[in-house]
């Protein structure tokens, strides 16, 4: 937590290290990468796509998702990236959920449902393409 951040509930306590660290990093992207931009983006009425490959970059796609190129990250790491996200930008946070479950789960459940190591690597590039857009 920053300076002036209320935690009325004690949820800062029951983070572990990697969740507070998911949570930096995505606060840092936003405030340094994204909110620059959106304004603009706003003004001119179009989303700001030049933000994607960087999402993707992050692993902010299907984050909680195992294997196929997603993160894996807990769900409470997930809650807290999208929280950060959507401090940001609505459209963001958005793009970001609805982009991670079609493309990474998508793959995931194509690749699990393949049961072998063969049929895996058809449905990596999708997880892997879910940055480009």
């Amino acid at each position: 937590m920053t300076a002036g951040e209320v935690d009325y509930y004690g949820i800062e306590e029951l983070l572990g290290d990697e969740e507070r660290m998911t949570r930096a990093s995505v606060r840092s992207f936003v405030e340094r990468e994204a909110l620059p931009v959106i304004e603009r983006c706003h003004a001119q009425e179009e989303f700001p796509r030049q933000l994607i490959p960087r999402m993707g970059e992050l692993g902010l796609f299907g984050a909680n998702l195992k294997g196929y190129g997603c993160a894996g990250l807990s769900h409470v790491a997930y809650g807290l990236i999208m929280q950060e996200l959507e401090a940001g930008d609505s459209g963001l946070r958005s793009m970001a959920s609805c982009r991670g479950r079609s493309r990474c789960s998508r793959s995931g459940a194509g690749a699990a449902r393949s049961r072998s190591a063969a049929g895996s690597p058809r449905w990596r590039p999708a997880a892997r393409s879910a940055a480009s857009g």
